[in-house]
């Protein structure tokens, strides 16, 4: 398998992006046997995400940031994409709102919108 790059966790699932541009998801229920239960392809490797009500927010440089949809984490789904003007590097998502770090295109703020 792929090296991992990140990782985020919540409730019983472990997410994980690896360097072939994949989001893997992980059932975390019993943590010493923790067993791939789903994944979907997200194009290039990650720089970083975060885990929200159902959803992961992934930056990609270059592209920006991908949203997927975990709520059945048996399958996972590419629900949207964002592009940004640079190479977006780090992300937060807070109350209504999307924090992006963008490397030259610098902090980009969006309204937090249901993908």
């Amino acid at each position: 398998p792929a090296p991992i790059l990140h990782i985020a966790a919540l409730g019983d699932h472990v997410y994980a992006t690896t360097d072939d541009g994949v989001l893997r998801v992980l059932d975390a229920a019993d943590w010493l046997n923790m067993e791939e239960i789903g994944h979907v392809l997200v194009g290039k490797p990650v720089n970083e995400m975060t885990v929200r009500d159902g959803y992961v927010y992934l930056t990609i440089a270059g592209e920006g940031v991908v949203v997927v949809d975990v709520q059945n984490p048996t399958e996972p789904e590419l629900v949207g994409r964002y592009g940004t003007p640079s190479d977006a590097w780090d992300i937060v998502v807070d109350g209504e709102h999307i924090y992006i770090a963008d490397g030259y295109g610098g902090l980009l703020i969006l309204q937090l919108q249901p993908p």
